[in-house]
């Protein structure tokens, strides 16, 4: 009797069905990995933003907090000979001194789209009677955004160094996010304003804060940069908006109310149509959407200094 040998192993559509579930399973792995790292990653930047604006709410509120509680309409006679330009600036409650924004038309591309915008804020300036902080827009850094018009460029600082040297900080050439000067007598935000005269410019707030014809010109500390240049995931202001201080009438003091948006620079950020937000994916594309983040900060706080 002849004995047949049979070797036994799968067939072919066993071996089929078999890598098919080992691909299906291998892509599920990839695509959970891929979703992970994703999430961390927004993690991370949301952390990142949430802690800078954090440390600067605080650095803006001890700002004020040591500069005087009084009312500024004592530095409008002093600033301004004129009783007519002295006049103007105390029925504004000198607010001028306090804050001032550059708005631009600009225009942002969401895919083959482009929005065109009146009026965007691109810089400004914030003093406090301590400290006064010069902020540009992430939007000059956002290849999604172009703007129209004389806007001036990025905002600079010019000003004099303790050995009674000129310096130029800033420009197109070495621009800034935050900056932060020793500034007591407001200078920053008194050099956004028409020569000796209580009103803007024409063409709106110079990107130029000159300081160097306002008293002596020169600075005691050096000025800081407050979001540096160093970052892996590069953040800046796209907003800081400071309403004018109230004047408690129980000790009359100043009462100081302040918001800014911080966001990370590209990724499809725009503060006029998204409310406040990151744009939707299918406008700037997943990957710049995964590392989109920003926020709104708001603080108040009561100048006790006198």
């Amino acid at each position: 009797m002849a004995w047949r040998l049979y070797k036994k192993g799968f067939t072919l559509i066993e071996i089929t069905l078999s890598l098919v579930f080992v691909t299906i399973l291998a892509l599920a792995i990839a695509l959970i990995i891929s979703n992970t790292i994703e999430a961390y990653q927004r993690g991370l930047i949301l952390n990142r933003i949430n802690t800078v604006g954090m440390s600067l709410v605080d650095n803006f509120r001890l700002a004020v907090q040591g500069s005087s509680g009084k009312t500024l309409k004592a530095s409008c006679a002093i600033i301004y000979q004129d009783p007519i330009e002295s006049n103007k600036c105390e029925q504004d409650e000198a607010y001028r001194f306090v804050s001032v924004t550059k708005y631009s038309a600009m225009s942002v591309k969401k895919g083959t789209r482009t929005v065109n915008y009146s009026e965007m804020p691109i810089y400004g300036a914030f003093c406090s009677g301590t400290y006064s902080y010069i902020w540009n827009t992430g939007y000059f850094e956002s290849s999604d955004a172009s703007f129209s018009g004389k806007n001036g460029g990025w905002a600079k600082f010019k000003y004099k160094n303790k050995s009674g040297r000129t310096e130029v900080i800033g420009g197109d050439n070495k621009p800034f996010r935050l900056l932060k000067i020793k500034d007591t007598t407001r200078a920053v935000c008194i050099s956004a304003t028409a020569k000796n005269q209580y009103a803007t410019p024409a063409g709106g707030v110079p990107n130029e804060f000159d300081i160097t014809g306002i008293g002596d010109g020169q600075l005691d500390e050096d000025p800081e940069f407050l979001i540096s240049d160093n970052e892996t995931e590069k953040l800046a202001l796209y907003e800081l908006l400071i309403v004018r201080p109230a004047l408690a009438t129980e000790d009359n003091s100043l009462f100081y109310v302040g918001s800014f948006i911080l966001g990370t620079v590209g990724g499809g950020i725009d503060i006029k149509a998204t409310g406040k937000t990151c744009a939707a994916p299918n406008d700037y594309g997943v990957e710049n959407f995964d590392y989109c983040a920003i926020n709104k900060f708001n603080f108040a706080v009561q100048a006790n200094g006198e």
